[in-house]
């Protein structure tokens, strides 16, 4: 397979030999995080940490069956990144933490705002603080296009998790500890709710319902998404969010597309549903809130948002429009199909 440009430069910062620890490691991005990492980077140690006790569990397994050579170096731990002194002694002799632990769905974090806020916010101030009383040398965290221009819980909590990860990076003092986040659009894969969610509408002969016809969704794939967070943390400085420019999609497009394959022929029904920002219904997605803008570059594959304190090299080339999804070419049907066959979402 050849290498994508966004891909980890081994010359800048090499997972080999080091000890890895990543939160929410039961979901499917950390799952794939701690696949790509064991299969491609040769780490000393992995230690997956989850509260899902199955979650956990069935993680071990499928690793265990697709990389046996591996699992000597998987380590199982327990825990919520709500509790500060379980991530002390979890983060106990690691170098680099990713950190996907999350609430990520919008009107469930809408209807329970205090535990959108206990995790997303406290579990982020907890990873910072024992990150930092432990040593560790990196974290690289995820956040999602909800961020840019927030109105939602979700989206506010994702923004001020980003806004304090570069805030610690500027007070992490002597420690020289790097802190950097990564955002990004709908992951795709089997397990993903945008494409769980139309799967069992269409199973169902239900009407798959849209925000509206011309609705659009920045997307990448599963493994893509697990490359992108493990180059961010190869190109971090610190301070930094990288956001992947990621290609566009119809979400009409992506309902014909599963519906073809689960009933060939037969075109689904759809139903619009009112669009209420505050329940975090939207049209199209933003990966760059205006008000970033004069802090971002462009590098290759990412925007970089640079913390405030970094001024541009001279050279660098700067970003002067947000990309929303809706102002893009979208995949067509046929992309879109070979994008869910490589993520798995389609056999």
């Amino acid at each position: 397979m050849s290498r994508k440009a966004w891909e980890l430069n081994p010359e800048r910062y090499a997972f080999t030999g080091r000890r890895v620890l990543v939160t929410g490691a039961a979901g499917v991005v950390g799952q794939e995080i701690v696949r790509q990492l064991l299969a491609e980077h040769r780490p000393a140690l992995v230690r997956l940490f989850d509260q899902n006790e199955s979650g956990l569990f069935f993680a071990e397994q499928t690793l265990r069956a697709a990389l046996p050579e591996s699992a000597d170096r998987l380590r199982l731990l327990m825990g919520d990144v709500r509790d500060r002194d379980r991530l002390i002694r979890a983060f106990q002799n690691i170098d680099v933490v990713i950190h996907c632990a999350a609430l990520k769905s919008p009107w469930l974090c809408n209807y329970n705002p205090f535990e959108a806020v206990q995790t997303n916010l406290v579990g982020v101030q907890n990873v910072i603080a024992a990150a930092l009383e432990t040593g560790v040398g990196r974290v690289v965290a995820v956040s999602g296009t909800h961020a840019a221009n927030p109105v939602g819980v979700l989206g506010a909590t994702q923004l001020m998790a980003e806004r304090l990860l570069s805030a610690a990076h500027l007070h992490s003092g002597p420690a020289a500890l790097v802190y950097a986040t990564v955002r990004f659009g709908e992951v795709l894969s089997p397990a993903s709710d945008l494409v769980q969610g139309v799967r069992d509408r269409v199973h169902a002969g239900l009407p798959v319902v849209l925000p509206g016809l011309d609705a659009s969704r920045f997307v990448l794939g599963l493994g893509d998404a697990a490359r992108l967070i493990l180059a961010a943390g190869g190109r971090a400085q610190g301070g930094e969010v990288f956001v992947v420019k990621m290609p566009s999609m119809r979400m009409v497009d992506l309902a014909n597309v599963l519906a073809d394959r689960l009933t060939p022929g037969k075109r689904p029904q759809f139903e619009q549903a009112p669009v209420d920002p505050m329940d975090g219904e939207h049209l199209y997605d933003e990966l760059v809130g205006e008000s970033e803008l004069p802090h971002c570059v462009d590098a290759d594959d990412f925007v970089v948002i640079l913390p405030v304190d970094r001024p541009t090299a001279p050279g660098v080339a700067r970003v002067l429009h947000a990309p929303r999804s809706d102002q893009l070419n979208p995949l067509t049907p046929g992309g879109l199909e070979a994008l869910l066959r490589e993520s798995g979402a389609l056999p």
